[in-house]
């Protein structure tokens, strides 16, 4: 499998679709998997990496760079070097020109995108079918992959995609060996999906049924691609799943990957692969704890007055003022610290309790609009209690002065 059941290896596959349904976007995203030797993520591919020709009839070298480029910074998403684009001259003799390259540079995988750019009369079916009998005839003799993209009409509203929307251009499958087809979803008008159509070699998988259901994103590194429902969303398993969160969490507070990487024991590259694998459904979920009741400090009345040396007995075993209770709510206890600094909060049990990147407890005064904490205080291991607070681009801390707070965080 070069592309799960939707194209095989030695197989020349057609993939079809109405304009803006992203047939080139995922063409480059199948090239791009098959140079490097890895799976479009939740579809199977058994082979190893290969050289890949992209033979670009549709766009200029300036296209590509716009489309792939990310913001006004100009970042280019890199391509695999084994992923080779090329175009002829004329397309005149496109397959004899596909021979020399292959024969030249050893490519084992072929995409042309898109067939009808080699159309010369009304609706170019005679040229588009010479094309890919040549093309049919060319992979069995060099024993090659090749993928052909093709335009279609836009199906008539709540119709799935079908090879009828091909029209006369509809005898290309007859040709092909495998044919899938990319589709408007009706239910959404930002989305799209995919089915297979037929398949020689095995029976088709992927039916109106069961499409995959897909967007368009632009990722981090300026790389436009499908995303792909949750269905295609491997598994992780909950040591995966911290590990991931902690290095996005260390990089969203401004840390590099050098640094994560040797903080965690992992390689640099490994840490940027782990980066680009987070999704929000990783995070934990928001903490639902909710803090005990503590027990109540009764001011002591006049009727208790004989036992006054015994509570001031206490107050100077524990080193506490017990006058500082007598103006506070009595359902939880409050640190001195709070009298002494006004960044430390009265109680820090009517904070929400939670844990950071590291698994130890935090308490979060503030946080943002997906439960991400802005402003929080944390323990360290001597006591010593630590105000951070996130501005944008890492996190700054400050110890707050004063002994602990006596609620109790176990």
């Amino acid at each position: 499998m070069l592309f799960d059941a939707f194209w095989r290896e030695g197989e020349l596959a057609l993939l079809f679709g109405a304009t803006g349904t992203g047939k080139s976007i995922l063409a480059l995203q199948i090239a791009d998997a098959a140079a490097r030797g890895r799976c479009i993520e939740g579809f199977r591919m058994d082979v190893k990496r290969a050289k890949v020709l992209y033979v670009d009839l549709i766009f200029s070298q300036v296209q590509i760079n716009m489309r792939y480029m990310q913001g006004r910074a100009a970042k280019h998403h890199e391509f695999s070097q084994n992923l080779y684009r090329d175009r002829p001259d004329s397309t005149e003799k496109l397959c004899e020109w596909v021979r020399q390259r292959v024969l030249k540079y050893g490519y084992r995988v072929v995409i042309i995108d898109d067939i009808n750019a080699v159309s010369q009369s009304c609706d170019g079916t005679r040229e588009t079918l010479k094309l890919m009998r040549d093309l049919k005839r060319l992979k069995d003799q060099l024993k090659i992959s090749v993928l052909v993209l093709a335009g279609s009409r836009q199906p008539p509203r709540r119709q799935f995609v079908s090879e009828a929307d091909l029209q006369r251009s509809r005898i290309l499958c007859e040709v092909a060996d495998s044919t899938f087809a990319l589709g408007r979803n009706p239910q959404n008008p930002q989305g799209f999906y995919l089915i297979q159509t037929r398949s020689r070699s095995a029976p088709i998988v992927w039916r109106a049924e069961n499409a995959p259901l897909i967007s368009i994103e632009r990722s981090e590194d300026g790389c436009l691609k499908l995303k792909f429902d949750k269905r295609f969303v491997p598994e992780v398993d909950e040591k995966m799943r911290q590990l991931i969160c902690n290095v996005k969490w260390r990089r969203d507070a401004g840390a590099k990957f050098r640094e994560i990487a040797e903080e965690l024991d992992i390689s640099v590259s490994r840490a940027f692969e782990l980066n680009k694998k987070w999704r929000p459904e990783l995070d934990p979920p928001k903490s639902e704890f909710q803090p005990e009741q503590l027990p109540v400090i009764e001011t002591p009345s006049a009727a208790d007055a004989e036992n006054d040396a015994d509570l001031h007995g206490y107050e100077a075993e524990v080193g506490l003022n017990i006058d500082l209770y007598e103006d506070v709510v009595p359902d939880a206890f409050v640190s001195q610290a709070s009298h002494s600094c006004p960044e430390r909060p009265a109680l820090l049990g009517h904070l929400k309790r939670s844990f950071d990147k590291n698994d130890r407890e935090i308490f979060v005064e503030k946080e943002d609009e997906n439960g991400k904490p802005l402003v929080w205080y944390m323990y360290d291991t001597t006591g010593q209690l630590t105000r951070y607070e996130f501005k944008g681009v890492g996190a700054t801390g400050r110890h707050v002065d004063g002994p602990m707070c006596l609620f109790n965080t176990s």
